[in-house]
């Protein structure tokens, strides 16, 4: 049967994509994932799997690439829409970012 996990997808190409899974405790389905993913075993395994892939479901109504200056502010998982922006952001443009997350261990990548 189905199941639902609200994972946000920070990057769509025409062959990949690219999540933001939060691992939340010791065990589960985005421990198993993460657990998965941390091995090259495991990634064959990821990229022969299938998924439904739904939405979006919000949509950026401001075009922030018109600006010259622009301040992005985003909290814990919230960042993933803002990474795009961040890498598509020109060189014309001063941007300011500001993320709050609750831990310090959230500013680390695995």
């Amino acid at each position: 049967s189905a199941q639902y996990h609200p994972f946000s997808i920070s990057r769509i190409t025409k062959t990949t994509i690219s999540l933001h899974i939060k691992q939340m405790g010791k065990r589960g389905f985005a421990k198993d994932i993460t657990d998965l993913a941390s091995t090259k075993k495991g990634m064959e395994v990821l990229q022969k799997s299938f998924c439904r892939v739904e939405g979006p479901y919000e949509s950026l109504s401001i075009p922030v690439h018109s600006f010259k200056v622009v301040v992005l502010v985003s909290s814990g998982i919230g960042i993933t829409p803002v990474v795009p922006l961040l890498e598509t952001m020109g060189s014309d443009t001063q941007v300011y970012f500001i993320w709050c997350t609750r831990n310090v261990g959230d500013l680390e990548s695995n």
